[in-house]
């Protein structure tokens, strides 16, 4: 049966207003407005890489060879890094077994196996192929400075010998039977891990020497680091950190001589000896070990403790808000050593893709120094050079007898830190734009570069090129944007430029995007990445709902679309409506072409406004327009 009034409401007849302007009949879309353009830049790099997903505005993906530059607040071409053969008398090295180092005077001293090399003295920027200073079939675990020599330990296997620097010839035990697998320097004293087998040594005491002779420290279990980090001796054991900061004092102690019961004894009852103080003191508890290689290395960088824990680098604040450990986001299958060089904390680690990499740490981001497939020849236990043949840190290859040498800092125009070989590449994180479920058509991205300096060597005409591209796959493929454009001579024009293309928007269609800027050919100079960004559209599927917004005509005796009267007054209908809104309840909805679609809606009145034509008659008579706005519920 055709609908006799133009809408039912909650199974009431209604009939509209048949004015025109703002109350007349509209019916439309309630829900966000598809197609939303946007743009989304990053502006600041001191975050560094390692961010899958931006969610800060400064941090990225990845990249090689590419670092910060301004403190972060750019990104140019860094570091310089060389593959060079050393010593030939050097076994190779082995990922799994440690290279041990110190620094002695101005030497660098480091072990292989059980042959001992020195680096050139430090004052020297040529390098050269370290010296061997002495070689035996016992590997060395561990170096350490000692009374102006260098003290030695071989695990289990050897006594602790002192080697004057010199010439490192001519070793003496320090004390017979004492054996040492991780040795500190401390106090003007040294202190080592107990690896003697005899009865009354075990792994989880600490031997300190006293100057007149040894006492221990017990832990709680098994020590697998010692290190001097924060003025204070650290040890790492399966349960937890333990600190020490003790002195070698002298103090009074009984006399073994004195025999209190000799009426004829001349021996004083007490003598002065050398003794430490304090105790280690535990500081934190981790409970117990995650993996084998935890601790497989612990260090001091920027006032901080770093230490591979549970497959990840770990950064130890011991007091504030932000107490204990926390993540820094690298990670990785192993890790095979870590240093602190040039103001920088480097890492090697196998990725859990089976990379071998070297990563580079500024106290605020991660930076990838070098990278490689596969790990036959993985880098591992790298090793401060403190500008010995100016270079800045050593990495040693696994399974050969190379090493790559790293310069992190510039020292001048013949030493400075654009890659060997002039290419690099930057890559941002997983752009989403703050709507990580909604598709996106990219329509355009662009690189900024600007420097307010001839970054470089000063005057260098060399051609430099950069390029832009950018990938809607997580980086699976890569499309280029802009093509190599070339720049001729570090002059400031060459350094502020921009980079931008449009993509057709049939082309970059997804929830994600990644931008990639490349730098060939910077062997002397290159400009400096200073933004990245890209314009998009928002692709909404929002929620489908109607809205509505119309005019009833409140009065007595309206007429329906049947010619019949309807039987409410038009005081009664106007007190009905008003009683809809205020109960804020949900109604059916029959619209004006239910004959045609026949569909009843759920629908919610959310707006409402009475306009009278005689206010004066209106408490009589009930003459007036009711004004609503429904939704669909």
């Amino acid at each position: 049966m055709p609908q006799a009034t133009d809408i039912v409401l909650d199974g009431a007849g209604y009939m509209l207003w048949s004015g025109t302007g703002a109350m007349q009949y509209k019916r439309a879309q309630d829900s966000v407005a598809e197609g939303r353009t946007g743009r989304i830049t990053q502006k600041d790099f001191f975050g560094g890489q390692r961010r899958a997903y931006q969610l800060e505005r400064d941090s990225a993906w990845g990249g090689i060879g590419a670092g910060p530059a301004y403190g972060g607040q750019g990104v140019e071409p860094w570091p310089y890094s060389l593959y060079v053969n050393l010593n030939p008398s050097q076994p190779s090295a082995t990922p799994n077994t440690r290279i041990p180092h110190a620094r002695i005077g101005d030497y660098l001293f480091f072990a292989v196996g059980g042959a001992v090399f020195r680096t050139v003295i430090m004052s020297n920027q040529t390098w050269a192929a370290p010296t061997l200073m002495a070689s035996g079939a016992t590997p060395i675990t561990s170096l350490t400075y000692y009374s102006g020599g260098i003290l030695v330990g071989y695990g289990s296997a050897f006594d602790l010998l002192y080697y004057t620097a010199a010439g490192f010839t001519n070793g003496t035990p320090i004390f017979t039977g004492e054996r040492g697998g991780e040795l500190v320097s401390y106090g003007g004293s040294a202190m080592w891990t107990d690896k003697a087998t005899t009865a009354g040594h075990y792994a989880h005491r600490i031997q300190l020497v006293t100057g007149s002779g040894m006492e221990y420290k017990l832990l709680d279990s098994p020590v697998r680091r010692l290190i001097v980090a924060q003025s204070r001796v650290i040890a790492a054991t399966d349960a937890g950190l333990y600190s020490f900061s003790g002195r070698v004092n002298e103090v009074d102690v009984r006399n073994p001589a004195y025999n209190p019961n000799d009426a004829n004894e001349t021996d004083p009852p007490t003598i002065r000896a050398q003794r430490w103080s304090g105790e280690f003191e535990p500081f934190f508890q981790h409970g117990s070990t995650v993996a084998t290689d935890d601790f497989a290395f612990i260090t001091a960088f920027g006032g901080k403790l770093y230490a591979w824990v549970g497959k990840t680098v770990m950064e130890f604040t011991e007091g504030g808000d932000r107490a204990g450990w926390r993540d820094t986001g690298l990670s990785g299958n192993n890790c095979f050593g870590a240093c602190v060089a040039a103001g920088y904390l480097l890492v090697c680690i196998e990725s859990r893709d089976r990379r071998s990499q070297v990563w580079a740490w500024d106290g605020a981001g991660w930076w990838l120094v070098l990278d490689q497939a596969g790990m036959q020849y993985p880098w591992c236990w790298p090793m401060p050079l403190s500008g010995a043949g100016g270079y800045d840190a050593l990495v040693f290859l696994g399974n050969s007898q190379g090493a790559h040498l790293i310069r992190l800092v510039w020292r001048n125009d013949q030493q400075g830190t654009f890659p060997d070989g002039g290419a690099a590449n930057f890559v941002t994180s997983m752009i989403d734009a703050g709507e990580r479920d909604k598709d996106k058509a990219w329509r355009k991205v662009g690189a900024v570069f600007a420097a307010p300096e001839p970054r470089g060597v000063a005057g260098s005409g060399d051609v430099v090129s950069v390029a832009l591209d950018y990938s809607i796959d997580g980086g699976g493929t890569w499309i280029n944007a802009v093509p190599l454009t070339h720049y001729n001579n570090n002059v400031a024009a060459s350094h502020n430029h921009t980079l931008n293309a449009s993509i057709a928007s049939t082309v970059a269609t997804s929830r994600f995007i990644q931008l990639r800027v490349r730098w060939e050919s910077a062997l002397f100079w290159a400009p400096v990445l200073a933004g990245v960004w890209a314009e998009f559209e928002t692709l909404d599927s929002p929620a489908r709902r109607r809205k509505w917004s119309f005019a009833i005509t409140a009065k007595d005796q309206v007429i329906n679309r049947d010619g019949v009267v309807l039987a409410k007054t038009g005081r009664e209908l106007i007190a009905e409506l008003w009683s809809k809104w205020w109960n804020g309840s949900t109604f059916t909805f029959r619209d004006i072409d239910h004959d045609y679609d026949p569909t009843e809606r759920q629908v919610r009145i959310v707006g409402i406004s009475e306009a009278v034509a005689a206010p004066d008659q209106h408490g009589m008579w009930g003459d007036a327009v009711i004004s609503l706005t429904l939704v669909q519920v």
